[in-house]
C-alpha cells in the first residue's frame, strides 16, 4: 500500500524528517520500523501559485485591455487561449487521421512544480505584451489601493 508523508530534508544529516507532528505520527502508525522502504520524493506544487495563476488571469479579464475581456470572458478559457498559444499541449490523432493540440492538464497530479512555474513564468511574460504593462504587480497589489 502507498503512503504519502510531507517531509523535509535535515541539512546536519542525510534524513528526511516530518514537516509536523501530524505527519510525525501519520508516519509512525503506517511504517514499521526495520523493513526497507523504497522511497520516490516529489515536490508538492504550490497552491498559492496556483491561485495567482487563476486570480491574475481573472484579474486582467475584469481590469486589462477591454479586448481581453472581449475575446475571453473567464479565467478557464484565457487559460486554454493561453496554453495553446505558449505550446503547453497535448495532442491527439482524431479517427479521421487529423491531430490536433488539447490544453495540456495542469492538475496538481499531472504537471510538476518545475513545470508549472516555467509555464506561469511564460504567461507572466506574454501578458505584459499583451496588456502593455505588468498586470501581476498590480493584481498582489489589488487590496493596497
Amino acid at each position: 500500500m502507498a503512503h504519502t508523508f510531507y517531509m523535509k530534508r535535515d541539512k546536519s544529516r542525510p534524513v528526511f524528517v516530518p514537516v509536523n507532528q501530524a505527519e510525525a505520527q501519520a508516519f509512525d502508525d503506517a511504517i514499521p520500523v526495520g523493513p526497507v522502504l523504497k522511497v520516490t520524493t516529489t515536490v508538492p506544487r504550490s497552491i498559492k501559485q496556483n491561485n495567482t495563476y487563476w486570480g491574475l488571469l481573472a484579474w486582467v479579464i475584469e481590469n486589462g485591455p477591454e479586448w481581453i475581456g472581449k475575446k475571453w470572458q473567464t479565467a478557464q478559457a484565457f487559460s486554454d487561449a493561453m496554453q495553446l498559444h505558449l505550446g503547453y499541449v497535448r495532442h491527439v490523432a482524431l479517427f479521421n487521421g487529423e491531430v490536433r493540440a488539447f490544453p495540456e492538464s495542469k492538475s496538481f497530479e499531472e504537471m510538476t512544480q518545475a513545470r508549472f512555474s516555467e509555464y506561469f513564468n511564460k504567461v507572466q511574460i506574454e501578458l505584459n505584451e499583451m496588456c502593455g504593462y505588468e498586470p501581476l504587480p498590480m493584481y498582489l497589489n489589488r487590496r493596497a489601493a
